[in-house]
């Protein structure tokens, strides 16, 4: 006989999507100015399909990026690699 294989078995559905729900519930509370930011821009702005990137104007935009949380409709559109950096705080 050949050999025996452990088979990882991945969490059920629910149960990462409570997990996920749970750490948005967290999220909210501990950074409201962020999650009512996040809510306008996406109510209130649009990518347009050939926004290219601010930061190298050469790959399409597919992020909202915010500078000041206090002003939550001025956005910068960047690409998902600059979304990287800027968070990585590069």
């Amino acid at each position: 006989m050949g050999k025996k294989y452990k088979v990882e078995r991945r969490k059920p559905r629910t149960q990462t999507r409570r997990y996920s729900l749970n750490y948005i519930r967290i999220f909210g509370k501990k950074y409201p100015e962020k999650v009512k930011a996040h809510k306008l821009a996406n109510q209130f702005i649009e990518i347009s399909e050939n926004q290219l990137c601010e930061r190298c104007n050469q790959e399409l935009a597919k992020y909202k990026h915010h500078q000041d949380y206090d002003k939550p409709l001025e956005v910068n559109f960047v690409c998902i690699n600059w979304h990287k950096l800027i968070h990585k705080g590069e």
